[in-house]
C-alpha cells in the first residue's frame, strides 16, 4: 500500500468523525527506513487530544487495508501519525562508522556515542550523544523483551570504542545475563573483563567509586582530553535486585558526583520502575532512550513524562529519545549477531598500539571466568618480556600466574596499567602449557 493511498484512507476516517484534519502532502509527509511519517493539518478549533483519540479507529483501518496488525503512534509537535513501513530497511552501524570523522567529532573533548538515527521532516540525522557534557553524563535506556534494547546497548559501546582510544576511554561492562555484552571481550578499552557475577559486580563497582574518590580528592575538575571511564550496565534492575542495596548505593554514588570528574553510566532495563532500581537512582540519568513498553503507565515511569506514547512504539530497534526537555524519535543501528565480534576485531586492529592508561586494580579471580565466549582472534598486544616472565613463573610454580599478578607485574615495571583483554590472551596463548 503506498503513502498516498494510505493518507485517503486516514482523511476518511477523519471525514467519518467529523473532524476538519487531513495529512499533508510531501515534503511535509515522507518515509524514513523503518516508518512513514504523516504530517497533520488541523482546522480551526479542532482540539489535538480530539485527534490523538482515534488511534484505534486509524489502527483498524490500517490492519484491514494492509492485511496485517499496525499500531500507529502519534507525535504531538508537530502533530503527525507514525505508521511502520511495510519494508524496513535496517541502519547498518559499520556504514555509519565509515563515514564519520573521528577526529574531528571527538575534539574539544567530546565524548561522543551514536543512540540511533533521527529525521528532520525526512532528512536523516544520526543522533549522538556527549556524555562529557553537562546535559547528557548518564544515559538510560529502557523497554520490553524485542524493543532492541541490547542492540542498541551494543551500538552504543562500539560506537565509543570506535570513537576513542584507549587513552581517552576506559570502559566497565556488566552483564548479568551473561549472554549479549560478552561479544564485546575483545575491546581493548576494557579496564576489566566483562563481569557476570553479581557478587563481581559489587566489587568492580566499588573499585569505580574509590576512583572516584580519588580524583575527587585531586581536586582538579576533569576536561578535554582527559581519561573517562565508562561504566555500561545490562539489565541494571536485575543486578540491582540480585545484588542489593550495595549496587544500587554504589550506582547512586557514580551518578550523583560522575560527571564532573569525568565517570559516565550507561545503562539498560526492562523494569524502569521506582521500586526495581530505586528512585533516586532513576532520577539521576538526564537521558532516556525508551523503547516499546507494555502499557502507558510503564511509558509514563520509563520516560519520566506522559503522553509519549511509547507504548505504541513497534519494537525492533524502535526509541524515543527524551533529553532536556525534548522529545526525538529515534531508530537504532542493527547489528547482525556474527557482525559484533567483527566490528570488535576491527576496533582492536584500530587502536593495536595505544596502550590503555586506566584498568581497575582489584579484581576478583574470578573474574576471567566470567567471559563466556572467545573473542575474535587479533594479534598479541603484550611484550615478548611479560611473556618470558610468566612462562618463567609457569616453570617454577606449575601453573600461570593470576590476571592481577600479571598486572603488577608489568605496573612495577612500565609504571602503566596493561589492557585485561591483553592480559587475557597473554594467559591463554600460556595455558597449553600447564602441566596436566
Amino acid at each position: 500500500m503506498q503513502m498516498r493511498e494510505e493518507a485517503f484512507l486516514m482523511d476518511a476516517i477523519f471525514a467519518e468523525h467529523g473532524l476538519d484534519c487531513r495529512v499533508l502532502p510531501p515534503p511535509a509527509s515522507y518515509p524514513t527506513s523503518a516508518m512513514r511519517v504523516y504530517r497533520l493539518h488541523r482546522g480551526t478549533g479542532v482540539k489535538v487530544d480530539r485527534v490523538i483519540s482515534l488511534a484505534h479507529e486509524l489502527d483498524e483501518a490500517l490492519t484491514a487495508a494492509r492485511r496485517t496488525p499496525i499500531q500507529c503512534r502519534f507525535d504531538r509537535l508537530p502533530l503527525s501519525i507514525e505508521v511502520p513501513r511495510p519494508d524496513p530497511k535496517p541502519l547498518r552501524l559499520a556504514d555509519l562508522l565509515q563515514r564519520m570523522d573521528a577526529k574531528a567529532l571527538t575534539a574539544n573533548g567530546r565524548l561522543l556515542t551514536v543512540a540511533g538515527e533521527g529525521h528532520s521532516f525526512g532528512r536523516p540525522d544520526p543522533m549522538l550523544l556527549n556524555l562529557a557534557s553537562a546535559n547528557a553524563p548518564h544515559v538510560l535506556a529502557a523497554g520490553t523483551t524485542g524493543s532492541g534494547k541490547t542492540n542498541l546497548l551494543a551500538s552504543m559501546v562500539l560506537s565509543l570504542a570506535a570513537l576513542h582510544s584507549p587513552q581517552r576511554l576506559a570502559l566497565v561492562i556488566l552483564d548479568p545475563k551473561g549472554v549479549d555484552l560478552v561479544t564485546l571481550a575483545g575491546l581493548p578499552h576494557l579496564a576489566c573483563p566483562i563481569i557476570t557475577d553479581p557478587v563481581e559486580a559489587v566489587g568492580v563497582l566499588a573499585q569505580v567509586v574509590a576512583e572516584l574518590e580519588r580524583r575527587k580528592q585531586l581536586g582538579v575538575p576533569i576536561s578535554g582530553d582527559d581519561l573517562r571511564v565508562v561504566v555500561v550496565i545490562d539489565e541494571l534492575a536485575e543486578l540491582a535486585d540480585v545484588a542489593g542495596k550495595q549496587v544500587e548505593a554504589h550506582i547512586k554514588r557514580i551518578l550523583q558526583v560522575g560527571r564532573g570528574l569525568g565517570v559516565h553510566v550507561i545503562g539498560a532495563t526492562q523494569k524502569p520502575l521506582a521500586s526495581e532500581i530505586g528512585s533516586v537512582v532513576k532520577a539521576n540519568f538526564p537521558v532516556r532512550l525508551v523503547g516499546k513498553v507494555a502499557s502507558g503507565d510503564d511509558a509514563r515511569v520509563a520516560a519520566g513524562i506522559s503522553g509519549t506514547g511509547a507504548e505504541r512504539l513497534p519494537g525492533q530497534g524502535a526509541f524515543l529519545l527524551l533529553q532536556g526537555g525534548l522529545t526525538h524519535r529515534i531508530q537504532a543501528y542493527f547489528l547482525e549477531p556474527n557482525e559484533i565480534p567483527h566490528r570488535v576485531q576491527r576496533i582492536a586492529q584500530r587502536w593495536a598500539n595505544v596502550p590503555l592508561t586506566f584498568a581497575l586494580p582489584s579484581v576478583g579471580e574470578g573474574a576471567q571466568r566470567t567471559i563466556a565466549i572467545d573473542p575474535p582472534a587479533q594479534p598479541a598486544s603484550y611484550p615478548r618480556w611479560l611473556q618470558e616472565e610468566v612462562d618463567r613463573y609457569l616453570g617454577e610454580h606449575g601453573r600461570l600466574p593470576s590476571q592481577r599478578a600479571v598486572q603488577r607485574a608489568y605496573q612495577a615495571e612500565t609504571g602503566q596499567m596493561l589492557g585485561w583483554e591483553a592480559i587475557r590472551r597473554l594467559l591463554t596463548d600460556l595455558s597449553e602449557r600447564v602441566p596436566s
